[in-house]
C-alpha cells in the first residue's frame, strides 16, 4: 500500500495527514496545533498509468519546525533506483513484476515567490520507504506564507526493468512543466497557472492545467 501524506512537525509532536499513528492523532488530528488551519488541497488527474498530483498548503499562519510532503510506501521489498533520462530525474521503485516511477514537478517551499524544482530524499524507516518532499525544514518559528506546493508525476510499468532498461524506457517520455499568469485574474507569481503536458515517444499521453484559485 502506497499514499501520499504531510508531516508537520508542530514543536509538541509529529501531526500526519491522513493519520499515523491512531492513538496519539486519533483526539488531536489536525495538522497544525493552532486553531488557525491553513488550507490544504490535493488535485490530480490519472491517465492510464501516468497521475499526476499538486498538493498545497495555503494561507499558512503557523508555528512549525518542518513541513514534508512524502509517498509512504509500506512493507517495501523492492529496489530504489535513480535514474537520470531526458533532462529529468526519476526514482523507481522496482518490484518483482513492476515498476513505480516517480519525478517532481514545480513547487514552492516555504519563502519562495516562484516555483523551483525540488529534490527527492529517499527515507526507510521499519520496513517502509517515504519519498520525501521538503517544503520546509529549519528553526521551530511562525511561519507565513500565501501558498506552499509540491507536484508529483506517476508513471506505473506493469513489469519488472533493470537500471539499463529504465533508462531507456525513461528516455521515452517528456514533461513539460509551465508556470504562467493566465492574463486574466490578477496574481503573484506564487499563484500561477501550471500547465503540464506528458508525452511518450512524442504522443501525448495526458495534459493537466492547474488553477490555485480553482
Amino acid at each position: 500500500m502506497s499514499f501520499l501524506r504531510f508531516n508537520v512537525d508542530s514543536g509538541d509532536r509529529m501531526r500526519h495527514h491522513p493519520h499515523k499513528n491512531k492513538h496519539t492523532d486519533f483526539l488531536d488530528p489536525a495538522l497544525f496545533s493552532e486553531s488557525f488551519y491553513p488550507d490544504v488541497k490535493t488535485d490530480c488527474k490519472q491517465q492510464d498509468n501516468t497521475l499526476i498530483a499538486i498538493r498545497s498548503i495555503n494561507k499558512l499562519r503557523n508555528r512549525v519546525g518542518s513541513i514534508r510532503d512524502s509517498l509512504d510506501v509500506q512493507r517495501f521489498d523492492g529496489e530504489v533506483i535513480k535514474c537520470d533520462a531526458n533532462g529529468r530525474r526519476w526514482t523507481v521503485l522496482s518490484y518483482d513484476n513492476a515498476c513505480i516511477c516517480v519525478t517532481l514537478l514545480l513547487g514552492l517551499s516555504v519563502g519562495v515567490e516562484e516555483q523551483i524544482l525540488g529534490e527527492i530524499a529517499i527515507v526507510k524507516e521499519d520496513g517502509n520507504v517515504h519519498l520525501v518532499q521538503w517544503l520546509y525544514k529549519g528553526e521551530l518559528k511562525e511561519l507565513y506564507d500565501d501558498r506552499i506546493c509540491a507536484g508529483w508525476v506517476f508513471h506505473f510499468i506493469v513489469k519488472s526493468m533493470n537500471a539499463v532498461d529504465l533508462h531507456e524506457y525513461l528516455n521515452n517520455i517528456t514533461i513539460v512543466d509551465i508556470c504562467r499568469p493566465d492574463n486574466e485574474t490578477p496574481r503573484m507569481p506564487n499563484w500561477n497557472i501550471q500547465e503540464i503536458d506528458v508525452k511518450f515517444d512524442g504522443e501525448a499521453i495526458m495534459s493537466f492545467t492547474h488553477d490555485p484559485y480553482k
